[in-house]
């Protein structure tokens, strides 16, 4: 790994790490009423994929996120671009396999698939937050800080939200290029 980019995500499980720094813990999942998807796709995967048994249903599952479920900042977006961002999902492994993180959060799948999940990552790292975000809040930001000890930011990007590749496009492919200027052709 030469570098990343993280943004609105779950860093790696430092809880020692961030208690001692002062971050307070987050309020368990199972108590967190917009966290009901994250439980429920952690701990029960097989159940979720069988009632979504349709590509339509699949669809309208992930469409959520993009709509009332309130991941999104001040952006709106367009049946077009909800259709485009649920069009992988009709098809149901690529669904099942959607929520493996979630799964290994909960124990549910071995943790050997997770790389550095239970450690610093050493890549230098770009750390963008979009405060819109009704899952991550500043947290994220001070856990990233000692999660990724090689790191540029957290720079906050007000008015995204979770989906800041989409909401705020123009501003990450252009903080990209910066980050990796040296490994783009000429």
């Amino acid at each position: 790994m030469e570098r990343l980019c993280i943004f609105n995500t779950i860093p790696p499980m430092l809880n020692e790490a961030y208690a001692k720094a002062g971050i307070p813990e987050d309020e368990p999942v199972e108590r967190r009423s917009v966290m009901d998807y994250f439980v429920r796709q952690g701990t029960d995967g097989d159940g979720l994929a069988a009632e979504m048994n349709t590509p339509e249903r699949r669809r309208s599952y992930i469409a959520a996120f993009y709509s009332h479920r309130l991941w999104h900042g001040h952006y709106q977006f367009s049946r077009e671009g909800i259709d485009f961002f649920t069009e992988p999902f009709a098809d149901a492994q690529k669904f099942r396999a959607s929520y493996g993180l979630y799964e290994c959060n909960f124990g549910k799948r071995p943790l050997s698939e997770m790389v550095r999940f239970f450690e610093p990552v050493p890549a230098p790292t770009l750390i963008l937050y979009g405060p819109e975000d009704h899952i991550f809040d500043e947290r994220f930001m001070r856990r990233c800080e000692i999660a990724y000890p090689d790191h540029a930011g957290p720079f906050v990007v007000p008015g995204a939200g979770h989906f800041l590749q989409w909401e705020k496009a123009e501003l990450l492919n252009s903080s990209l290029r910066h980050f990796i200027r040296d490994r783009l052709r000429p």
